[in-house]
């Protein structure tokens, strides 16, 4: 698991909470680029992406049930795909509490 400047603070301050909540309950989404076949995009990459970051929270303490994963692929990109940077923007993990 890759984090950004800042975001490996925060993701494990969510962890911190949910381990001391059980009821806490979250949806991680796993996003692409639009490189590549866009169903493995969808089916595996961006699914890949998600449960990395499930991994990465069950590692620090919050139970594996309090976590779903799901994948949006390419579908909903955040930044234009035509530029190396838009891309890398694009291959992201969002957390969502239900």
């Amino acid at each position: 698991m890759r984090f950004r400047d800042g975001e490996q603070a925060i993701v494990d301050e969510i962890c911190h909470v949910m381990a001391a909540d059980p009821s806490m309950k979250i949806v991680i989404t796993g996003h692409t680029d639009n490189t590549g076949n866009a169903e493995q995009n969808l089916r595996y990459f961006g699914m890949k992406r998600a449960e990395a970051l499930r991994d990465y929270m069950v590692e620090k303490g919050v139970p594996a049930g309090q976590i779903r994963c799901e994948s949006k692929g390419q579908l909903e990109p955040v930044a234009d795909n035509a530029t190396r940077d838009g891309r890398a923007q694009n291959r992201r993990a969002n957390i969502r509490f239900e």
